[in-house]
């Protein structure tokens, strides 16, 4: 029997990560972890949420991790209707958002996100791999 994977340590650069305007402070991830099947030993991850719009949330952090030094990369949609942002450091970091608006809290795909997230907010998860 093999040992379990390891968790994902928080990255050295972490907790320097820049809030943008607009977006929360941490709100309980757990739900939406279970949900979306993040484990610790896939990703280190944060939730906030936003009232801001899902393209309005991704265009916030584009301004403010590029600011901070970081790369821009190109968008994905990994989920319908979950666009997300991809970036990088010159130390090799990489660090996801994945932003969940009110198409993903009705998707079938996502059923039960109601249930972990509030729906009348926008939904900000952050990854760091």
């Amino acid at each position: 029997v093999c040992d379990p994977d390891p968790p994902v340590e928080e990255p050295e650069w972490w907790a320097g990560l820049p809030v943008p305007d607009g977006v929360s402070d941490t709100v309980d991830a757990g739900g939406v972890n279970a949900l979306l099947g993040i484990t610790p030993s896939l990703a280190f991850s944060e939730a906030r949420t936003s009232a801001l719009s899902p393209d309005e949330v991704l265009a916030a952090y584009d301004a403010a991790l590029e600011a901070d030094g970081w790369s821009v990369g190109d968008r994905a949609e990994p989920i319908d209707g979950v666009p997300q942002g991809v970036y990088f450091n010159d130390d090799g970091g990489v660090f996801s958002v994945l932003v969940f608006g009110p198409e993903a809290f009705a998707s079938p795909e996502l059923e039960g996100l109601d249930q972990v997230a509030d729906p009348t907010q926008t939904l900000v998860v952050l990854l760091a791999f």
